[in-house]
C-alpha cells in the first residue's frame, strides 16, 4: 500500500513538472502571452502589452489609484472643444486649483525698493489662468519678485557708478568751480521750464549727462551775465522759432560740425551762433 502511495505522488509530481515544461516552452516559444486572450482591443493595446503579467497590471493599476486618492482625473485637453471648458473647472477643482484668482494668498517680498511695486491682483490671474495650484503660484511668485528685485537694484547701482564716475571727472575738470556750474545749467533748464514736475525730471536728466551739464552750464552762464541777448547773427535774423529749432538739431545733433571743434576759436564762433539760435526760439530740451 504504502508503495502505491509513493507510485501515485512520483506521477502526480511528474505531470506536474511537465505541465511546468509545456508552460516554458509555450512562453520560450512565444506562441501565447497573458493578454492574448483579452477581449477587443486589448490585446493589441501597447498600454496592456508592456506589463509583464497580470500581477504587475494589478500592482500598477492600485498604485494609480493611490495616488489619485481613488478618484479619477480627467484630462480636459483631450477633451472636445465644447465640452473643455466643463472638463477644465473639474480638472482645476479636482488638483487644487482656487475656484477665483482673488483666492491665491502671496506673500509680500522682502526688501522692496523705493518705487517699486507688484501686482498680486494680475499675477493671481495670470495663475488662475494657467491652472496653478497654490503652492505652485506661491513658488513662481517668490522667485519672479526675488529676482526682480535683485535685477532692479543692480541697475540702480550700476546706474549710480555711472553718475558717481561723471561727477568725479567733471570735478577734475572744473575744480573748485563744479558747484558753481551745475548751478547755472540748472537755472538755464528753469528759465526754459516752468513747469516743476517737468523741470525736475529734466534737471535730473541734464545732472546725469557731463555733455548736458557742460552745455546748459554755458548757457547759463551767459544768460546770468546777460550776454545771449547780444549775439546776433546776420544770417540767422529772420528765422522762425521752427528755423531755429532745425539748425539747432542740424549743430548740436552734428559731431563733426565746427560747434565741437578742437580749435577755440572755430568752436566760439558756432557757440555763438547757436546762442542766437537759442534767442530766436531753439528749445535745447527738445534736442537734449
Amino acid at each position: 500500500m504504502p508503495d502505491d502511495q509513493n507510485q501515485g505522488g512520483q506521477g502526480d509530481q511528474n505531470q506536474g513538472d511537465q505541465n511546468q515544461g509545456d508552460q516554458n516552452q509555450g512562453n520560450q516559444g512565444g506562441e501565447s502571452k497573458w493578454y492574448s486572450t483579452l477581449e477587443g482591443d486589448l490585446a493589441t493595446n501597447p498600454t496592456i502589452q508592456k506589463f509583464e503579467s497580470p500581477t504587475h497590471l494589478a500592482r500598477s493599476y492600485v498604485e494609480a489609484q493611490n495616488m489619485l486618492g481613488g478618484e479619477k482625473i480627467i484630462n480636459p485637453f483631450k477633451m472636445a472643444e465644447d465640452k473643455r471648458a466643463s472638463g477644465m473647472a473639474k480638472y482645476n477643482e479636482a488638483i487644487g486649483v482656487p475656484k477665483t484668482p482673488s483666492e491665491y494668498a502671496f506673500t509680500d517680498p522682502n526688501d522692496v525698493p523705493e518705487g517699486l511695486a507688484f501686482d498680486k491682483s494680475k499675477f493671481g490671474e495670470v495663475a488662475h489662468r494657467h491652472s496653478l495650484r497654490p503652492e505652485q503660484a506661491e513658488g513662481i511668485w517668490k522667485e519672479y519678485t526675488g529676482d526682480f528685485i535683485g535685477g532692479y537694484k543692480q541697475q540702480k547701482e550700476a546706474h549710480q557708478a555711472s553718475l558717481n564716475a561723471a561727477e568725479t571727472a567733471l570735478r577734475q575738470e572744473w575744480g573748485d568751480t563744479y558747484d558753481s556750474n551745475v548751478s547755472l545749467a540748472s537755472k538755464f533748464v528753469r528759465h526754459k521750464i516752468k513747469d516743476d514736475a517737468e523741470f525736475e525730471a529734466l534737471n535730473a536728466e541734464v545732472s546725469s549727462n557731463p555733455k548736458l551739464i557742460k552745455l546748459f552750464a554755458s548757457y547759463g552762464k551767459d544768460f546770468s551775465e546777460n550776454k545771449i541777448s547780444g549775439f546776433k547773427d546776420p544770417g540767422s535774423s529772420k528765422l522762425t522759432p521752427q528755423q531755429a529749432q532745425e539748425q539747432y538739431d542740424s549743430i548740436v545733433g552734428n559731431m563733426s560740425d565746427d560747434y565741437y571743434s578742437d580749435t577755440n576759436s572755430i568752436r566760439q564762433r558756432r557757440i555763438d551762433h547757436v546762442h542766437s539760435l537759442v534767442e530766436m526760439g531753439a528749445n535745447p530740451m527738445k534736442s537734449a
